[in-house]
């Protein structure tokens, strides 16, 4: 969606100026434990905006999760790369989702009738005139 798809953009502007510019300023690991921990509540908090909030928590980039993925990064730069294939994986899953519901929804519109029923239904007075046939024989 075009918020993601914002947010996403902005936040990976974020985390690339970040690694460029503060890498040299904070390497000690405080600094970048706090940066995970930024990272890691961005993440959760955009979860929270998904029709899967556990994305995040499932093994779906090279095996790992983000938690785990993240405990792994020593330096912002780390950080900030492996924030992108998450990114990335979260649009895709998200446009995937969109494709299939709207796909969906138009196999159902394709097998309405003019009246907005599903094909094939009988109409009211279709209906009618075979429940007066069953009960009154006519």
């Amino acid at each position: 969606s075009r918020g993601f798809r914002e947010s996403a953009e902005e936040f990976q502007k974020f985390l690339k100026d970040t690694a460029r510019t503060e890498e040299v300023l904070y390497t000690d690991q405080e600094s970048v434990q706090e940066f995970k921990r930024y990272v890691q509540k961005w993440f959760d908090i955009f979860a929270l905006s998904l029709l899967d909030p556990q994305v995040f928590a499932k093994p779906l980039v090279q095996g790992r999760s983000l938690v785990e993925a993240l405990d792994a990064c020593n330096t912002l730069t780390q950080i900030s790369d492996l924030c992108q294939p998450w990114l990335k994986l979260v649009s895709t899953i998200t446009l995937e989702y969109r494709t299939t519901q709207l796909e969906s929804r138009a196999q159902s519109i394709i097998h309405m009738d003019a009246e907005g029923r599903p094909a094939g239904l009988p109409t009211a007075a279709e209906s009618l005139a075979s429940y007066a046939r069953r009960v009154f024989g006519t």
